[in-house]
């Protein structure tokens, strides 16, 4: 975040999100703040990888699976029930 003080003569407030990805040298003596980019970091911020990638949709698309086939058979067991209560002679 990088916003202005309130009632401030052009004071600027520098969050850490945008401070984290830059060098900062303070010079108490010359009342100066120095900023360099700091080259070390991901263009994109944190990038997952494709084995990441894969693990996170193998395992949503399992969960999903998973739900159904409970699902399924919950609804197939208790409907059989239902079926043969109703089949009085």
């Amino acid at each position: 975040m990088v916003g202005p003080i309130e009632a401030s003569n052009g004071f600027y407030v520098l969050g850490d999100t945008f401070i984290r990805n830059f060098y900062t040298t303070f010079d108490y003596d010359q009342l100066t703040v120095s900023l360099a980019a700091a080259t070390h970091l991901p263009k994109y911020g944190n990038i997952i990888s494709g084995w990441d990638l894969f693990g996170i949709v193998f395992g949503c698309f399992a969960g999903v699976v998973l739900i159904t086939i409970l699902t399924v058979c919950i609804y197939r067991k208790y409907c059989k029930k239902d079926e043969s209560e109703d089949l009085v002679y």
